[in-house]
């Protein structure tokens, strides 16, 4: 590419201006094609594991998967470990618990 000679822009020609809007293009449509497969991962990820933290704090045991295999039911167990050493969180009536009992006296203001 050429300048104009005075310091301008530098002059470019239709096809190289065709060839950066073409690349800008395919380029925006990669990256949401891209980020709308991974929000939807992440939200059948979040739903299995959901689901196995219900599902452990409802009673049900481990051999009960409902999913046979694949991320879901990796997904699912994961969750359902996870609230089996956890307290049922959607319990409004139990004691609130603080990370350590040395908190300050303004964590405890709401």
């Amino acid at each position: 590419m050429t300048g104009t000679g005075r310091g301008g822009p530098p002059d470019t020609s239709a096809l190289v201006r065709a060839a950066e809007w073409l690349g800008r293009t395919l380029g925006d449509w990669r990256r949401r094609r891209a980020g709308s497969r991974d929000d939807k991962f992440i939200r059948v990820w979040k739903r299995a594991w959901t689901a196995g933290c219900e599902s452990r704090w409802n009673g049900l045991t481990r051999q009960e998967v409902p999913h046979k295999q694949g991320p879901e039911h990796d997904t699912w167990l994961a969750g359902w470990l996870w609230a089996d050493t956890q307290p049922d969180r959607r319990d409004p009536n139990r004691a609130q618990s603080f990370a350590h009992p040395r908190r300050r006296a303004i964590d405890h203001t709401e």
